[in-house]
């Protein structure tokens, strides 16, 4: 990439920027940091970059590294990480239905229990016989 000018591998949609940034590198005397370049096949990649300007008379000198798979890497591990955190939400709130409804069903089963064994004790009338078999009924246990 000697001799060659930034300008050769920026796409024609971020020219105009590129040309404010190199403005501002120029009357700076260095710059860091990320740009996006096109690359002699055609593909994208992100850049890290240090620059320095007129390193000799006339000349700049530009160190580039490719983060491209850095930086996808990063992306994965991000969307993973969103994806282990939504799992264990949903598992920490199914665990907290299904010990809410033990509850309910341990509540009426108590329940239940409680009205046979008041059957058993006072012998009641006919009349609150069928109450409480209505109740049990209707908390869905077998009186």
């Amino acid at each position: 990439m000697l001799s060659k000018a930034i300008f050769d591998f920026i796409q024609p949609k971020n020219r105009s920027a590129a040309e404010e940034a190199w403005k501002s590198f120029t009357e700076q005397g260095e710059q860091r940091g990320v740009i996006e370049l096109c690359r002699a096949d055609g593909k994208l990649i992100e850049a890290e970059f240090s620059a320095k300007a007129h390193f000799l008379p006339g000349r700049h000198l530009s160190v580039l590294r490719d983060i491209t798979d850095r930086w996808n890497a990063e992306a994965e591990r991000a969307r993973l990480l969103e994806q282990e955190t939504r799992a264990r939400r949903e598992a920490e709130e199914s665990s907290r239905l299904k010990d809410e409804f033990q509850r309910d069903q341990d509540s009426d089963r108590l329940g239940v229990v409680a009205d046979h064994a008041l059957l058993r004790e006072k012998q009641p009338d006919a009349d609150q016989r069928r109450r409480r078999s209505s109740a049990a009924e209707q908390r869905g246990e077998a009186f």
